[in-house]
């Protein structure tokens, strides 16, 4: 079954539910080599077409019942891979339409987390500054054999050493 008897098969069942449309195909150019020769004396009559119909097209749900009760396997079996080809679209949509739910949702909430972040800031009292010079206390710190890293917090026993030593 292709999938634009398919796409034909869902619209009939599914009307009301909106669709992407369907990718393009890129075009291929053929050469004079991959064409077929062209026939030099062509039929004067058209090919037979089937006559058309006035009927509506039948729903899904009752060409696949017809199909399934219908004494030819042949026919049986394209109902089945037609029901099971269905299904699978039904489940692919749902997760699809799921996965647009779920990405819609999380952009709220990254922006809901960004305002709360901000507010949080606002009312956030504002950190005290050091009331000495980091950089000068490390290097008295290394100078007197005192452990200190490069970055961070100093330990309260080498800034007390350091006030100790002003006095």
């Amino acid at each position: 079954m292709t999938i634009a008897a398919l796409r034909a098969l869902i619209e009939e069942d599914l009307p009301h539910v909106r669709r992407l449309p369907a990718p393009r195909l890129p075009v291929r150019h053929f050469s004079a080599k991959e064409t077929e020769p062209v026939n030099p004396n062509p039929p004067t009559t058209a090919p037979a077409r089937p006559a058309p119909t006035d009927t509506a097209p039948l729903p899904v749900g009752k060409l696949l019942a017809w199909a399934a009760s219908h004494p030819e396997k042949g026919i049986r079996d394209h109902a089945e891979k037609a029901r099971t080809s269905l299904d699978a679209l039904r489940a692919r949509h749902a997760a699809a339409e799921e996965l647009a739910r779920i990405g819609t949702e999380a952009q709220e909430l990254e922006r809901r987390l960004a305002q709360l972040r901000a507010r949080e800031s606002e009312l956030k009292p504002a950190r005290k500054k050091a009331a000495y010079n980091l950089a000068e206390v490390r290097a008295w710190a290394r100078a007197e054999g005192l452990p200190v890293s490069n970055n961070g917090r100093l330990p309260n026993t080498v800034v007390k050493a350091w006030r100790e030593r002003a006095r």
